[in-house]
């Protein structure tokens, strides 16, 4: 009998709140330059499928759309940081619109939340290496947290970069949030001489036109 292929992509979901700051946890199904819900490869974007398990009341695909060029030609520069983590202590699978995070420093220092990073800490990307980056991360971990804003339809989650200190002249300055920029993290468990030992790998994303300040 003769091989039938499926040209059709998994149905996006649709039950997170329109346009609302947020984490997002959830396994990976796939990545691709091309849009989950259609469209072209732009060159500017690597599209994460994200799935929330049934059991859960976000269940459901969700597209993740993480910035790897700018449309408007602005530098895109990125960090990584590895964090130990308490084995079982990841957050749960689904949506969560109570959480913040800040790049730089401010608030209290046993703040989680806030990132200490400095400008110094970002590079440039060569060779197109952020896309392969969150590509070999998410096929081998355990759950991907994307910190960004929900789509207006409610299918998936963007914005997964810095949202604060844009330079005033830049027209983007207008969407600046405050304790609310981007990120995504990728969860890790690992058996060790019987132990489990549980890391995230954090890719942070800023623009050349933003600075990392104060809180």
């Amino acid at each position: 009998m003769p091989r039938s292929f499926w040209n059709a992509r998994p149905i996006v979901g649709g039950n997170l709140p329109p346009e609302t700051y947020g984490r997002l946890v959830a396994r990976f199904v796939s990545a691709s330059p091309i849009p989950l819900r259609g469209g072209r490869d732009t060159g500017r974007h690597i599209y994460l499928d994200l799935q929330v398990p049934d059991s859960h009341s976000d269940a459901g695909i969700y597209e993740c759309a993480v910035n790897i060029r700018s449309n408007e030609g602005t530098e895109v520069l990125y960090a990584r940081r590895i964090e130990q983590v308490n084995p079982g202590s990841a957050a749960d699978f689904g949506f969560d619109p109570n959480v913040g995070l800040s790049y730089g420093t401010g608030g209290d220092p046993s703040d989680g939340s806030y990132l200490g990073l400095t400008d110094a800490d970002f590079q440039p990307i060569v060779n197109d290496e952020l896309y392969q980056t969150i590509s070999d991360l998410a096929q081998s971990c355990s759950r991907v947290a994307a910190y960004g804003v929900t789509y207006s339809d409610g299918t998936g989650i963007h914005d997964i970069h810095m949202n604060s200190g844009t330079d005033p002249s830049d027209y983007h300055a207008r969407d600046d949030r405050v304790h609310q920029d981007g990120a995504i993290a990728f969860y890790f468990d690992l058996q060790s001489s019987g132990q489990q030992q549980s890391y995230a790998t954090w890719v942070l994303i800023r623009f050349a036109s933003q600075n990392v300040v104060e809180s």
